[in-house]
């Protein structure tokens, strides 16, 4: 175990259902790894990995309680690094900071990342985070969401170091290494139902791999990929640290432009009329001359009052018409 002396710390805030058919929730995920400015973060001695970054820190009463165990019991997990990048223990190593600022002064014990055979660090981190009580389902669905894209991204780096280089060899036999321990190779794959098929297919899109790693039904991970598609930044890391739940960010997605305004056709639908409006202007005025109609005057003054209220248009149209007209003797 390595003991690292910290330098000053920098402060850091921070059902199911079937896939669509439309592939947009078919692999490649098709989802970006941040929408802000790639800056490497820096804690301490250490360059924190993006993937890292994607995990909720803790705030509040939750760090401040982390910094007293840690004084009052000292470190009792170290942190994982890679060189100088940090991979797991942001919270650790921020807590140790803190305690260095008031006076208390505590080595930092990390250890060197040791991963299992081709696996990611954002694989580690899920495995890590992923698994238990800290977070709600619909966090653990939305970090997966953000941790997907940073796997594929590892992967395709790994890939392209391992490719063949120009003049390298490799199997100089010609050994088949699919087949060498079979007899003849020519394996038929056993017949899947439809049920079966469809499965497979959800297990391999975006939605079925994120439900995967963060353990929630295929409902969840939907949610969580169309939040990372739409929302911004913010409302993101607002979602994974439990702040905005999925259901209210993406009511805010569907919400029509003109939310709030009246539905003409509604609200006249509403009015015992046989007129129809179909502007909002026409509402008012139906609704006005249906207040009047039924509240001020009696049912045997109805027709003096509409021939009032025509008395009243035909005097105002009247009127208008004369304003309009040039004035005699007038000149340019």
């Amino acid at each position: 175990m390595d003991t690292v002396v910290l330098d000053q710390e920098e402060d850091r805030t921070t059902t199911d259902m079937v896939v669509a058919a439309d592939g947009n929730i078919d692999t490649p995920t098709g989802l970006t790894a941040r929408d802000t400015p790639n800056v490497p973060h820096v804690i301490g001695n250490y360059r924190v990995h993006e993937a890292a970054e994607v995990i909720p820190t803790l705030v509040g009463e939750a760090f401040e309680k982390l910094v007293e165990e840690i004084a009052q019991n000292g470190q009792w997990e170290a942190v994982v690094i890679h060189g100088d990048v940090l991979i797991e223990g942001v919270d650790t190593v921020r807590a140790i900071g803190v305690l260095k600022d008031r006076g208390i002064d505590i080595d930092l014990q990390a250890v060197p990342w040791q991963p299992r055979p081709e696996q990611t660090v954002p694989e580690f981190l899920a495995y890590k985070h992923l698994r238990g009580p800290r977070f709600t389902n619909a966090q653990r669905a939305q970090i997966a969401a953000d941790l997907l894209p940073l796997i594929e991204k590892e992967r395709t780096a790994a890939q392209e170091s391992a490719r063949i280089k120009p003049g390298q060899v490799l199997n100089p036999r010609g050994i088949n290494k699919r087949t060498a321990d079979k007899e003849g190779g020519n394996e038929t794959c056993p017949t899947t139902d439809a049920k079966a098929r469809n499965k497979s297919k959800i297990d391999r899109s975006t939605v079925g791999r994120i439900a995967a790693m963060a353990s929630v039904t295929t409902y969840a991970a939907l949610q969580a990929v169309k939040i990372k598609r739409q929302a911004p930044y913010e409302v993101i890391e607002a979602v994974k640290a439990g702040v905005m739940k999925p259901k209210t960010v993406i009511a805010g997605f569907d919400e029509p432009a003109d939310k709030g305004k009246p539905d003409p056709t509604k609200a006249g639908a509403k009015i015992d009329h046989p007129f129809k409006p179909t502007t909002p202007l026409q509402h008012d005025l139906l609704t006005g001359w249906v207040h009047l109609r039924d509240n001020k005057a009696a049912v045997v003054e109805r027709q003096q009052a509409r021939d009032d209220m025509r008395a009243i248009f035909e005097a105002e149209e009247t009127a208008e018409q004369r304003a309009s007209k040039p004035t005699e003797g007038g000149g340019k």
